[in-house]
């Protein structure tokens, strides 16, 4: 009934485990598997949250990059650009820096309008 004794050859004696009592039951595995689940579910959660970021410091930073180039374009010409051709005319800045966004004065305007282009700045 109780735990057998057996002596090791170094002489200690070892405690043999009832016959039931090995391994892990079903119900301390479901234990770790819920818990292994909770975790990957809380890290992917958390990266998805940093994506999300990093796209909106991308579209904040092409904003401020293209409102920029069109306030120096405005220094130097004294108008500001009708559209991102005349930022690129202007060597000041290409569209593929900006892919995000694009420049649009409308005829008689006395700003810019800074439009997203596709969804990811929308």
């Amino acid at each position: 009934m109780g735990h057998s004794r057996t002596a090791s050859r170094a002489g200690s004696i070892r405690v043999a485990p009832r016959r039931g009592e090995r391994g892990f039951t079903v119900s301390e595995l479901v234990l770790v598997l819920v818990v292994v689940a909770a975790l990957i579910t809380i890290a992917v959660v958390s990266l998805a949250g940093i994506d999300d970021q990093s796209a909106e410091r991308e579209c904040q930073t092409e904003l401020r990059a293209i409102k920029a180039a069109s306030e120096q374009f405005y220094a130097e010409l004294n108008f500001y650009p009708p559209n991102d051709k005349a930022l690129k005319d202007a060597n000041l800045l290409a569209p593929e820096d900006t892919p995000n966004w694009r420049v649009v004065t409308p005829t008689g305007a006395t700003k810019p309008r800074y439009e997203p282009e596709g969804t990811r700045c929308a």
